[in-house]
């Protein structure tokens, strides 16, 4: 009787035939979960980065509207209607006076707008607001807005 080793180890260790074939089916379904979790993370962290960039975005707009009703408090009559922010920002400042038997009442809307408005240059070189008090943003949403008021009674009006 003959006792041969290598025999022996290649029928004791073999692998069956299918075992190739499920280890190629594990590495697809592998590769596949990976694929979604990488476009499912891609798409969640690019929402975040989007809104983050809004937040920003309102953040500056805030700041530019409150720098302009802080000034307008002071002197409502030192504001200009149209302003360029920073950020490329644009501040559009709408005045209107109330006389009173005692003084004048200022109410003023602030609204912050992204980018430059269509002007048309005016009297002096200063931009002044295209014809219809749209101060040249048509039906463009203001990213934000605030109305103030300021009463200057007696000599200060």
């Amino acid at each position: 009787m003959s006792f041969s080793l290598t025999s022996t180890i290649r029928t004791r260790f073999a692998r069956p035939g299918w075992a190739g074939v499920a280890l190629i089916v594990e590495a697809l379904v592998l590769v596949i979960f990976l694929a979604a979790a990488v476009a499912i993370f891609t798409r969640l962290f690019s929402g975040a980065a989007a809104q983050s960039d809004e937040a920003l975005r309102l953040a500056q707009a805030v700041a530019a509207a409150q720098s302009t009703a802080e000034r307008f408090a002071a002197d409502p009559k030192d504001v200009s209607m149209v302003e360029e922010a920073d950020g490329g920002l644009t501040v559009v400042t709408e005045i209107t006076r109330s006389e009173t038997a005692a003084g004048m009442l200022y109410r003023a809307v602030i609204s912050v707008y992204e980018g430059s408005p269509a002007m048309d240059a005016g009297a002096g070189g200063h931009a002044t607001p295209t014809e219809g008090g749209d101060a040249g943003f048509g039906d463009v949403e203001p990213l934000y807005r605030i109305r103030t008021a300021v009463y200057r009674g007696g000599g200060a009006a």
